[in-house]
């Protein structure tokens, strides 16, 4: 069954403009319902008010960490599912150590190819 990608919220919460609106932009060109936030607090509004089927998390975030962010997330009964994949310019060993026990689903080091962003993100959304 062919991955409905439109019906799919992702939330891309990301500090870096250039970087959230390409993202943003690159999603919703493949059909998928994007939007940004632009620190930790802004996410944690938009998650409260929109059931998203996905968070693209980056690490260093203003206000509220993205470890913060996860952490409220797996906290929350109605969003403790959601998948999160956490996106970084730290090494994955680094990132693995503290994330790993939120269930996090994947990690990406800036730069990386959105093509397998992409492809990481309908693996998780049909699994």
């Amino acid at each position: 069954m062919p991955l409905k990608r439109l019906s799919r919220k992702i939330l891309v919460v990301e500090d870096e403009k250039d970087i959230a609106e390409t993202l943003v932009w690159l999603l919703k060109d493949e059909g998928f319902s994007a939007i940004a936030a632009k620190d930790g607090q802004e996410a944690l509004k938009k998650i409260k008010t929109t059931a998203f089927d996905l968070v693209l998390l980056d690490t260093r975030l203003p206000k509220i960490s993205g470890f913060e962010v996860c952490r409220r997330i797996r906290a929350d009964a109605k969003n403790r599912d959601v998948p999160v994949i956490v996106m970084s310019a730290f090494a994955e060993s680094e990132m693995r150590s503290p994330y790993g026990p939120l269930g996090v689903k994947h990690y990406f080091i800036k730069p990386f190819d959105f093509n397998i962003l992409k492809t990481t993100i309908e693996n998780i959304l049909v699994s």
